[in-house]
């Protein structure tokens, strides 16, 4: 998770704070027992982390129970009264943020969808990323390779997939399509997300019904789980943790996630490409290069490790997408307190 900061910037919120997390991180294959250097996200999204007005009660219980107000260590004593704190900042605050917005995201998929598919992880993460605004500097290091748009990154190593953004969030989750039926793909509104099954040599494709044009921005995100089971019997220790034989069944996969010019009705030309072998995350970001039809593609590659010996020649994912004409968007603190609010109370378009 990563921070942002600060609310005197301009626009608010559009940077990252001098604190936060940052990668890349190395990549452990267990299988192997190889270490891969530099090449695994350690954030997948911001919010914001610096100048927050929290909550506060300084009375005779509770946090000042004794007369012992608890720890503000960083806070200056000046900043708060007996209704907030001020200047509050901390990885610890926009992480909360984050999970905040994933529950109402969950709260939703119940009352709209009745829950199942719709609030797997996999669903809200694929939402949430698929939708944060990009604040500038962003960039997951796409390059033209034969005139294909690729990346091996998939996120900012800073910045994730960007700025969490309730508000289109909303609309990413219950707008245009959601869930596809059966686990393949199929056709859909240029809006969306599905929970869907990738086999082995084959590829679940997501055909937009409405054409794109040349500078249109079209933004998807695939998320998957990294698979780790553990034995009935397994028992942690004292420090909480389980060894390699409390575990079984466990492999990560590697997935693809690529998007396709349409020549009467059939993908043809490959135009943007992510694939992280070392992530459980594929994301794109980019300007349509022309107008045309367009589909979204996503494909099982095989495990980075397996080690079973046995893993399934495939896997569960959710995708999510968004294409439209590219208006600015400031990154502000507006976009995460009102729409967290308007989040369950907004009724349900589908279009």
């Amino acid at each position: 998770m990563g921070a942002l900061g600060t609310d005197h910037s301009n626009p608010i919120y559009g940077g990252l704070a001098d604190f936060s997390n940052a990668g890349p991180n190395d990549f452990y294959n267990p299988q192997t027992h190889q270490t891969i250097t530099g090449v695994r996200a350690a954030v997948s999204i911001c919010a914001p982390g610096t100048d927050l007005i929290l909550a506060a009660y300084v009375g005779s219980t509770g946090a000042n129970s004794g007369g012992n107000l608890f720890d503000l260590t960083g806070i200056d004593p000046s900043l708060y009264n007996q209704l907030y704190f001020t200047g509050a900042g901390g990885t610890s605050f926009s992480s909360p943020v984050v999970a905040g917005g994933a529950a109402l995201v969950v709260d939703a998929g119940y009352a709209n969808f009745g829950g199942g598919k719709a609030v797997d992880g996999r669903v809200v993460k694929a939402v949430l990323l698929n939708s944060a605004n990009k604040p500038a500097g962003w960039t997951n290091n796409t390059v033209n390779v034969g005139g294909v748009l690729k990346t091996t990154q998939g996120l900012d190593w800073n910045f994730g997939a960007g700025a969490l953004n309730l508000d289109k969030g909303y609309d990413q989750y219950l707008s245009g399509t959601t869930d596809v039926p059966g686990l393949t793909g199929g056709t859909v509104h240029n809006l969306g997300w599905d929970y869907g099954h990738a086999s082995l040599g084959l590829s679940n494709d997501y055909f937009l019904e409405n054409s794109l044009h040349q500078g249109d921005t079209l933004t998807a995100t695939l998320t998957w789980f990294v698979n780790v089971f553990f034995n009935s019997s397994a028992t942690a220790d004292a420090n909480d943790n389980f060894s390699d034989s409390d575990l079984h069944n466990t492999y990560f996969d590697q997935m693809d996630l690529q998007v396709w010019l349409l020549n009467g009705g059939v993908p043809t030309t490959l135009i943007a490409d992510s694939t992280s072998p070392y992530n459980n995350v594929d994301h794109l970001f980019f300007s349509i290069p022309q107008d045309g039809m367009y589909a979204v593609r996503v494909s099982w590659l095989g495990d980075t490790y397996d080690l079973t010996g046995s893993a399934p020649q495939g896997n569960d994912y959710a995708v999510a997408w968004s294409a439209a004409t590219p208006v600015p968007e400031p990154t502000t603190l507006v976009m995460i307190l009102s729409p967290t609010m308007a989040l369950l109370l907004r009724r349900s378009r589908k279009n």
